[in-house]
């Protein structure tokens, strides 16, 4: 029988080896990736005792090859039914070691061991479970992993071991997504396990202020006081409360507020002070005006030299360029654009509407439906040239099909592109062979290619609106037409958007839904998408630091879900469609 129960001081005392080791800010690791080594077996007396701890030791020691030749010799004795658990546990835990992970789920996945398991003593069940739980994290089967992690958390004898399983059970969780988290809380029998994740959900995914977040946090533990996460909290707890502490108290907006891009400068800036009117984090925010013809440096030192501590701009890739040429920049800089360089200065942190998020989160949200043939429609312009390059590249390196692409410069030339994409002038062609060769007009339709699952289209929203009554045009109106934000002009025009109806696309949550956050004045602006982008530019001042410490951590923005890698902030945007003349959000869970 499993035992269910640790003493408290069993507990109390990890917690504080886990207190002395948090005085250090741990190395960052990729969600879901920990794998802890699972303990040898020392306190057993089998009769093969010692070439089982052998083993293992070799396992323990990255030797697998050695190990699975020591399994093969000791499978030729007379084993019991505990060695044999113990066997195939440590066989699975060397094939884990050699990557092929497959094979050990092969293994201790097979019906005799979930028969044999249960009468088996409490060390064997978890040793088993343990590499079970190993195996499903490297086959990112993180819930799974998860769920066995809290199950046998209780029966962990060894105080580092039990520590490590705590961090796997976090880390595993941290794997999951929005919408994973949110259904396995509803989902799950296990209260233990509910809390988890109920913990991880307040940690990761929230829009609060960190003072709020924090708050919640405590009043979690206290309603959960004998919890394992309350009594030995995860790091990420520990980074969040620093984070707090670490917050700048003066930020300095450099923006071109006196050029003939005041209107942008002006829509960041008021959704930067809208931001910072509804937080109750409210550092001292300085305003300092940089057209493109200034020279940037400048007044990003005069900035630094009155006091700030974290600055917010420049908007330009030409200004950008001269926090490049600096080899360390003096304070945390968080920049309205990003370049395509690797040779990114100390402090640098890169945030931008890119367009290759938007294609990012498309392909993700079609690769998850099943989606695999697509066909590329593209207007020809230079912003279009180079979104259809980084979408042919992610697409296939996705190990997904691009069939074709095709081009169009006016709505003019949309009719003969299309047909080529569907391969309507190739049966034709056939149609006009076959007529010559019989010398008779044959009356036959063209026939389209039926290996599409869909078209992905990049184009601006008055070309963009004849394409899907073109493809109706051409019996291709069931295939479902996808694009990023550039179909859409960020408001709604019912009589210019009825043509469109049927066009799935990504953008902004905050343009897909209207937020009661947003200023009204931008309700019909094309510049509520700038407004939206100051919004988080302030959001991201205040969790910065957190976002710096913990990878895992993600902040649900106004232009998307935000999270750090590299320096640079990648963001999950909303998909939506466009339907009669309303938009409609989707739900990408489903």
């Amino acid at each position: 029988m499993l035992k269910q129960m640790q003493t408290l001081f069993f507990i109390l005392l990890a917690s504080m080896l886990l207190l002395l080791s948090a005085c250090s800010t741990p190395p960052s690791k990729k969600a879901g990736t920990v794998s802890i080594p699972t303990p040898m077996v020392t306190s057993k007396q089998l009769p093969h005792q010692n070439a089982i701890n052998e083993i293992y030791q070799l396992n323990t020691d990255q030797n697998a090859d050695k190990a699975q030749g020591k399994i093969y010799q000791l499978k030729l004795q007379k084993l019991n039914r505990d060695e044999l658990l113990l066997i195939t546990a440590a066989e699975a835990q060397s094939y884990n070691i050699l990557g092929e992970h497959q094979k050990a789920w092969a293994l201790l996945s097979n019906p005799q061991i979930d028969v044999q398991l249960p009468s088996a003593d409490d060390e064997t069940q978890t040793m088993v479970g343990l590499t079970k739980a190993n195996t499903l994290t490297a086959l990112e089967e993180y819930n799974k992993a998860a769920q066995l992690r809290v199950y046998f958390a209780p029966t962990i004898k060894n105080i580092e071991a039990y520590q490590q399983n705590q961090a796997a059970i976090w880390h595993n969780i941290n794997a999951l997504t929005e919408t994973e988290l949110k259904s396995q809380i509803i989902k799950t029998h296990n209260p233990s396990y509910k809390q988890w994740l109920t913990l991880n959900q307040i940690t990761r995914f929230n829009t609060q202020s960190l003072n709020q977040q924090i708050k919640n946090i405590d009043q979690w533990q206290h309603r959960n006081a004998t919890h394992p996460a309350a009594l030995i909290p995860p790091q990420d707890v520990a980074a969040l409360r620093m984070a707090a502490t670490q917050r700048p108290t003066k930020i300095a907006v450099i923006l071109p507020f006196d050029s003939k891009y005041k209107k942008l400068a002006a829509a960041i800036s008021d959704g930067i002070s809208h931001a910072y009117y509804l937080s109750d984090y409210q550092p001292i925010i300085s305003f300092y005006s940089a057209d493109k013809s200034q020279v940037f440096a400048d007044i990003y030192h005069t900035a630094v030299s009155e006091g700030a501590e974290l600055i917010i701009g420049p908007l330009f890739k030409n200004q950008l360029e001269e926090l490049y040429n600096m080899n360390e920049l003096p304070v945390n800089t968080i920049s309205l654009n990003r370049l395509d360089r690797t040779d990114k200065p100390k402090n640098l942190i890169e945030f931008s509407l890119s367009s290759e998020d938007e294609i990012d989160t498309v392909i993700q949200f079609l690769k998850h439906q099943g989606k695999r043939n697509v066909l590329l429609l593209t207007q020809d312009a230079p912003w279009a040239i180079d979104d259809a390059e980084y979408f042919k590249q992610q697409w296939q390196e996705n190990n997904l099909q691009l069939l074709n692409s095709q081009s169009f410069a006016a709505s003019k030339d949309q009719s003969n592109a299309i047909q080529q994409l569907l391969n309507i002038d190739k049966s034709k062609q056939r149609i006009r062979r076959l007529s010559n060769l019989l010398a008779i007009e044959l009356e036959a339709e063209p026939r389209i290619r039926k290996d599409a699952d869909l078209v992905y289209l990049l184009a601006k929203p008055n070309l963009a609106a004849s394409i899907r009554p073109m493809l109706k045009f051409h019996y291709a109106g069931d295939l479902p037409v996808y694009a990023n934000s550039s179909v859409y002009r960020s408001y709604p025009n019912p009589t210019r958007d009825r043509d469109l109806s049927g066009i799935y696309f990504t953008d902004l949550p905050w343009v897909i839904s209207p937020h009661k956050d947003m200023d009204k004045t931008y309700a019909k602006s094309s510049l509520k998408r700038m407004v939206a982008f100051g919004f988080d530019a302030f959001q991201l001042s205040e969790r910065l630091a957190l976002m710096q410490n913990l990878p895992e951590s993600k902040l649900n923005g106004a232009t998307g879900t935000l999270q750090l890698e590299n320096n640079q902030l990648h963001r999950t945007t909303a998909m939506g469609q466009f339907k009669g003349r309303k938009i409609i959000a989707i739900n990408t869970a489903q």
